[in-house]
Formats: structure tokens, sequence, C-alpha cells
């Protein structure tokens, strides 16, 4: 480790992390049994499969790494991250509804809010650094994507934890190199045209692939003047022979003019999908090129629109990404599905669609960030939430109420509770027990099951009309916030139709999306939304679902207004049996809906 290191208020080089179970949740594959490009039977995996799936994995990456350390320490060839820079502000980024009259939605992305004071960014990072450390493998590089607010600052972190001794290189990224105009070029000092790239390794002994510009049009014209029974070629200052065919191009230096950023030029905002701080292709391209070989493990703890993922995945390596926003999983998600649609940079795909990859979380998840912020064990979460959306307590029955309309009950299921048939019967029961209710609103944090048929029949026997509402996942990030608007959304606003149309034949539809009860879809907003089912983005059948892992062999989506999303899909049985199906729908803020339904063949 280096003789030197960075200190400041807060800093702590003990990591008191809980140690939280990676859990599969669904499955995108092709049959599993026939991908054999990665045979995994090491003693440094957990996997439950017999062949490697990549991970695409929801929580907050310090929860992430330290899970992962037991069954991939040493393992990750590679890490590329580009985590916030503390610059201070909020980052968003617009959703344009399809056919609509230029109506857009602002989806909120990241806060980095580690700007107005640099030493709860250290913080931030510090842990997450020492935990990459040991996940990188004994050959493997990391790369750490940064700009002037914090550059100087990770050089000194990487310095301690890497060692002084395994930094390679700082490469500049030109990002203006063909416009400096506008805004910026009006600023009373050297206009700001690059980012920084910080190149360390675990050790001396690290894996790199050098790359190079290909020759120019104009160059070869130019230069490769001559021809002989072996080819075209050129006569160098030391009078040596270089054959056409056997010059790679100029070695790229620590100086990157060639890669162009979104905001400036056709080629790139092709690739472009608007999310903040989405990086092209071809930088994630010569970065795993450069520092990885087929069959190694790449990984992003910050992936945001999941370009690490996507290039990876072309360029025939494995992978694992995470990140803390439910959108960027899931428009990583969108992009992998649609490898082989997708403009922008053109970069050959090893084989066509996509490899196995399976969208994952962390066990417990939502009790650990609760209880790190001292919320979970007395229950003040309950109260923030209550507080929230301005109800207050029945008597300590474990129901809450609106002053304004007191025919009307809310329940916060507990975190370790799961929402089954027999639990809505009984959270029913008791609420009826409290009076003259009408309405009965459950919240929960996680949908774990379809418990429609039981709300229906609850209606019917007790004249007490229930909804199932879910919490958003980013709650969690600003629940202390006093400023964040608690938005809710019901489970079950999606209505599906099963209709059987042969003997092993099923058809299955989206009939309806109501968004009567969805904090997310203001007047404002639906407008001028012509049909509520435009509002669909995503939604993947499961046609033989076991009740423990979802293994969609089925799916449809929209994507950047090239891709349209059909409401029917069609299954054929090859067996005579009982059959459940899960549906899963996802809107176009991301918020996911489930329905299931038993069939008989």
């Amino acid at each position: 480790m280096g003789s030197h290191e960075l200190n400041w208020e807060g800093k702590s080089r003990k990591l008191h992390i809980p140690q939280l179970k990676v859990i599969r949740k669904e499955i995108f594959q092709k049959v599993i049994e026939k991908y054999k490009r990665f045979n995994i039977t090491g003693e440094n995996t957990k996997e439950n499969f017999k062949y490697w799936a990549n991970q695409l994995i929801l929580g907050d990456n310090l929860y992430v790494m330290n899970s992962l350390v037991e069954g991939y320490k040493a393992s990750i060839n590679l890490i590329y991250i580009d985590p916030p820079f503390a610059t201070g502000g909020d980052f968003s980024f617009k959703i344009q509804l399809e056919n609509t009259d230029n109506n857009e939605i602002k989806k909120w992305a990241y806060k980095d809010s580690w700007g107005g004071n640099i030493t709860y960014f250290l913080c931030m990072l510090y842990p997450r650094l020492k935990l990459m450390r040991y996940l990188l493998a004994q050959d493997g590089s990391i790369y750490i994507h940064c700009d002037y607010h914090s550059s100087h600052y990770i050089k000194l972190l990487m310095d301690e934890i890497f060692g002084r001794d395994n930094f390679q290189r700082e490469i500049t990224w030109n990002t203006q190199s063909l416009n400096v105009a506008g805004f910026k070029s009006q600023a009373k000092n050297w206009i700001r045209a690059s980012d920084t790239i910080l190149f360390y390794t675990k050790s001396k002994d690290f894996t790199f692939n050098k790359q190079y510009i290909p020759r120019s049009d104009e160059f070869i014209k130019k230069h490769f003047t001559h021809e002989d029974d072996k080819g075209i070629y050129r006569i160098t200052r030391r009078k040596n022979k270089v054959y056409l065919d056997k010059d790679p191009g100029d070695p790229v230096t620590t100086v990157w003019n060639d890669i162009l950023s979104f905001n400036y030029v056709a080629p790139a905002q092709a690739e472009g999908l608007g999310y903040p701080t989405q990086k092209p292709e071809a930088l994630l391209a010569r970065i795993i090129r450069a520092s990885s070989n087929e069959g190694d493990i790449v990984a992003d703890f910050f992936c945001g629109s999941g370009a690490t993922a996507l290039v990876a995945e072309r360029l025939n390596r494995r992978w694992i990404c995470s990140d803390l926003n439910p959108y960027a999983i899931h428009l990583t998600k969108k992009r992998l599905l649609a490898i082989n649609k997708l403009q922008g940079y053109k970069m050959d795909s090893y084989y066509e669609g996509f490899a196995p990859f399976s969208l994952n979380r962390l066990e417990n998840y939502t009790q650990a960030k609760l209880k790190q912020r001292g919320l979970y064990d007395n229950k003040k979460y309950v109260e923030i939430l209550a507080k929230k959306l301005s109800v207050i307590s029945q008597n300590d029955s474990g129901f809450f109420g609106d002053e304004n309309c007191p025919e009307k009950l809310y329940y916060f299921l507990p975190l370790e509770e799961r929402l089954h048939n027999g639990k809505i019967q009984e959270i029913a029961k008791n609420a009826k027990q409290l009076g003259n209710i009408d309405s009965l609103t459950i919240l929960i944090w996680d949908i774990e099951d379809d418990v429609y048929k039981s709300l229906k029949s609850i209606k019917k026997r007790e004249k007490l009309s229930v909804s199932v509402k879910k919490i958003p996942f980013d709650l969690i990030e600003h629940i202390e916030d006093p400023n964040f608007v608690l938005k809710l959304y019901d489970i079950y606003a999606i209505k599906i139709g099963v209709k059987k149309t042969d003997e092993n034949e099923i058809k299955l539809s989206i009939k309806d999306f109501s968004v009567e009860n969805n904090d997310f879809f203001d007047d404002k907003l639906l407008k001028n939304v012509k049909n509520n089912l435009d509002l669909i983005d995503f939604w993947c059948v499961d046609y033989n679902y076991n009740n423990t892992l979802s293994n969609y062999d089925w799916y449809s989506y929209k994507f950047r207004n090239k891709i349209d999303i059909s409401l029917i899909s069609s299954h054929t049985y090859s067996e005579d049996g009982s059959y459940t199906i899960l549906v899963k729908i996802v809107d176009v803020l991301g918020n996911e809906y489930l329905r299931k339904a038993d069939i008989q063949i």
C-alpha cells in the first residue's frame, strides 16, 4: 500500500456492512442447458445453475459488493465505474410518451448530493473502492471515470487502497473535440472539454491488450503508395516496409480524441438515450478490449443506462452490473433484449440475441437500509410514511385513518411479512372490527404474490373495497427528506385476459390499464394520452411459473420509438397438466405490476 493517505472527518478503515444474500428474482434466457460458453464449476461461485448467467442487481452497491465478496473474491477481471462526480446536482432525464402531443415525463435518475461537502463524498466512495479491491482478480484492472470536481481526491484514495505503484495511467477523454460552442464557450475561463479516467491494477501482472486507431483513408492514400507480390505497403522513416494488411494503425495514447460524446454529433446521438451521464459504447469497448479477454468477468457497480453490460455482452465477456435506480435496471434490461436492433456504435455481437442474464435483488435490503438509519426496530419508518400521507394511527391498532374521510383506512404491511391470501383476509377482518369502514388501502414494499381474487371475494362478502398499493423502491433513499412526496400506485391496475384458443394453445392479452389510483400519472400528464395502454412500456410472461424463480420465455417492449410493443402473446404447451402463468408489466415510469393465472391443459 502507499505510504501516504488522505484523511478527513468521518473516515473509517473498518467496514461495517451487513451481509445480505443476493437472490435471483427473474431470469431472461434462451434454453440455459444449451448455453455452454462459460461452464463454471469452480469454488469461487455461489451460482445455483450449472452454467453462467450474467447478473443485473438492484440495490445500493455497498451492500451489493459486500454480498458478492464471499462468492467472487479476487474473481472479477475488470471493473469500470462512473460514480457521481460530487457536483451537488440533481440528475434527471425525460421520457417521451408515444402517440401523444409533445408529452414528456421528467424522471429522477440520482442525486449527486456530495457537492456541498466533499467529506460526504469521500465517506461514500472509500468503502466501495475497498470492496472493489477485494473483488478484483490478481491480474485485474479498474478504471474510474471522473472529472475535475473529484479526480484529485479519488487519485489519493486509489493510491492508498490499490497502491501508488499500481497506478498505470491517467486518461484524458476529449468530450468536445468537434464542437466548443454555445453557453459553455461564454465562460470567463478555459473551456472545460474533458473527463478523466484513472487506470489502476491489482498487481504488476495485469491483462493489457494494446489498442490501435486504424489508418484513415487519407493516410492510406498518401503513404501506402508501393506494391509488390506481397501486397500494398509503405516505407517508414527507418526504411522498413509495412504492409497495409499488417499495419494495425497508431497505438492509442492517454489522450482520447476520437470517441464522440452525445451532445454534439449525430452518430453519437443515435446511440444516446437521454439518460444523464450515459457514456458511449465505443468508450467502454476500448477499455473492455484492452483490459480483459473473452470469457472474463467485467463489472460496473454504477451501471446507469447499462453501456458496460451491453458492450461486455457484445464482446463475449461475462458481466455483473448493479445500480440503485430501478429505472436504470429496467433500461439496461431493455438494451440487452434489443441488443441486435440498436442504432449507434457498430459492433458485431458474437451471437444472435443475448446470453442468459438474471435480475437479482438483495434479501432483506429495505430492512438493512432502515436499520442503517435507525428507523427499523422502533418502527419509526411507519410514522414517517404516515406523516407523508397525512394519516393518523387508530388507537395503536396498526391501522391509520384520514380525518377527512373516517370510513377509509390504511395499513402498512410490516417488512418482515408477506401479503398472501390468508394475510389479506386477516387484515380485512380486523379492519371491519374498527367500525363503519368501506375502504382499505394496504401498502406494501414488494410485490410477492397475486392476491387479486381475495380482493374481489372480500368486496363481495364484507362489502369492503380493498386496494393494494406499492411503496416505490427509491423511497428508501429519500425517506428522511421532508420535501420528498410519497407517490403510490395500485399494483392491480392492469387487467389481463387468458383465452384457450386450441387444445394446447392459449392467448394472453393486456385488456386495460387503469390510472385512477396511480399518483405518478396526474391529470396534466394524462390529458394528451389517447389510450392508457400507451403507458405500458414492457411486459413479459413465464408460462410455467414455479412460484420461486420467474423464468421469462416471452417478452415485448418499447424502445426509442423503434420497437413496437405487442399487447397479445400466445403459447403452445407440449404436455397436458396444470400450469401457473406469471405476467409482469412495467409502465413508462418503471413501476412494476404482477398478475398470475392458473390454467389446465
